[in-house]
């Protein structure tokens, strides 16, 4: 009878650890890591800023009094820090005038759910 529970324990923790191992692929299978989902929406623009993650922020508010915040990255692994702060300073500058006018924003949403900025019309 002793050998019976222990083969009966060894079967049921391997069953449970493939069980485990189905669920973590399945898991990972699931990810979202498919193409980005795009959009297209109508704001105001609040505020613009930079950080030191290589991006410029946008930060809306649409008719509802909703807001969001898109982002424009300009972090690329091979280029240097100044030629990254010069792009990222003449963008801010060519968007500035935006300040405070409703606009279009084209973006798509990344893997991470941050609103990447296409296009501003």
């Amino acid at each position: 009878m002793r050998v019976n529970k222990k083969i009966y324990v060894r079967s049921v923790c391997v069953i449970i650890a493939i069980g485990l191992l189905g669920a973590g692929l399945r898991c990972m299978k699931g990810c979202d890591t498919g193409p980005s989902k795009e959009g297209v929406i109508k704001a105001r623009i609040v505020n613009i800023a930079t950080n030191d993650l290589g991006q410029v922020m946008v930060f809306t508010e649409d008719a509802q009094k909703n807001t969001m915040v898109f982002v424009k990255n300009f972090y690329v692994e091979d280029r240097s820090a100044d030629t990254i702060s010069a792009d990222m300073q003449a963008y801010f500058k060519k968007i500035e005038p935006f300040r405070g006018r409703t606009v279009t924003i084209h973006y798509r949403r990344d893997a991470v759910s941050d609103n990447i900025i296409d296009g501003i019309e």
